[in-house]
């Protein structure tokens, strides 16, 4: 009896032992929480509290938590830490502030609100807790630009709430041109292979240039960073035609095509109307730019 007793202690202790092992660091977790797009992960602490944890644990629990969005679990926190010894006291969701204010606002399809930012000395995180739910409005966002979101976390037990500002462009999704690399200032001609179509969103998509047939005909104007969205401004024109350097002249006149050389009278960009002279007659004709050293002229 008494070695029954004691096997039975022996094997209970073992199993405390083992528990205590195992959950050895415990977190106590919100109901939700969410991130803006400057949070660090040190500010991600004090939303939490750890018992018996390591700094170790700490640190690679709240790393995590800046790169992940859904609900985060027991199993999904082991997988993703491969540290079985972390307890969490309930799931929680975690998403960005992007993503929380879009689901609470209904906005035209194809549209979204992108590029928040809180007014003043707002939070980089916010907690939710127990039966706190948010409550967000925004006026005039049926109309593309930069508005103002008022954002509340409400506790309808208490019957008390936070309030904050937002600020954000209201953006529709369109096809852009997007660099594949980083491209210096140059005077050579820019090469559609270093570019993409891409979906985007933004409030101004008329200041995109989205003419992939044409990029051989611009040179960057300012450095392109990788996965920067190409606009007017940031590319200009070559000369594809110079004063003074013979270029071929296509003749088009009712269906029939003839070739000729001509003397431009100035520089010129594609599309431009420039003069030419004929260097056998002195004749002036003239012609659209078309190509590098190449002008159509109708006849």
């Amino acid at each position: 009896m008494s070695r029954l007793f004691l096997s039975f202690t022996l094997a209970s202790l073992l199993i405390g032992l083992c528990q205590s092992y195992i959950y050895a660091c415990e977190i106590k977790a919100p109901k939700a929480i969410i991130i803006t797009d400057t949070v660090e992960s040190y500010e991600l602490k004090s939303a939490f509290k750890y018992q018996d944890c390591t700094n170790e644990q700490v640190k690679a629990f709240n790393l995590l938590l800046t790169d992940y969005s859904g609900t985060l679990n027991q199993r999904v926190l082991h997988a993703e830490l491969n540290d079985n010894r972390i307890k969490l006291n309930q799931p929680f969701h975690i998403s960005t502030l992007v993503t929380a204010i879009n689901d609470r606002i209904t906005l035209p399809k194809n549209w979204k609100i992108v590029d928040l930012k809180t007014i003043g000395q707002g939070s980089s995180f916010f907690s939710l807790n127990n039966e706190e739910h948010l409550q967000v409005a925004c006026k005039n966002c049926n109309h593309t630009g930069t508005k103002n979101i008022s954002f509340n976390i409400v506790d309808p037990i208490s019957n008390t709430k936070e309030s904050y500002w937002l600020t954000g462009e209201v953006a529709i999704a369109v096809e852009a041109l997007v660099s594949k690399k980083n491209i210096s200032i140059t005077n050579q001609p820019l090469d559609k292979n270093h570019f993409e179509m891409k979906t985007v969103y933004s409030a101004r998509p008329e200041n995109f240039f989205t003419f992939t047939d044409k990029l051989p005909y611009y040179k960057a104007n300012r450095p392109l960073r990788e996965g920067q969205v190409v606009k007017f401004n940031d590319i200009g024109p070559l000369n594809l035609v110079n004063i003074g350097t013979p270029v071929q002249v296509k003749l088009n006149s009712h269906g029939l095509k003839l070739q000729s050389i001509g003397i431009p009278t100035r520089s010129g960009k594609l599309g431009e109307i420039i003069q030419l002279k004929n260097p056998k007659t002195n004749k002036i004709i003239v012609g659209k730019i078309t190509n590098f050293n190449e002008v159509e002229v109708e006849l």
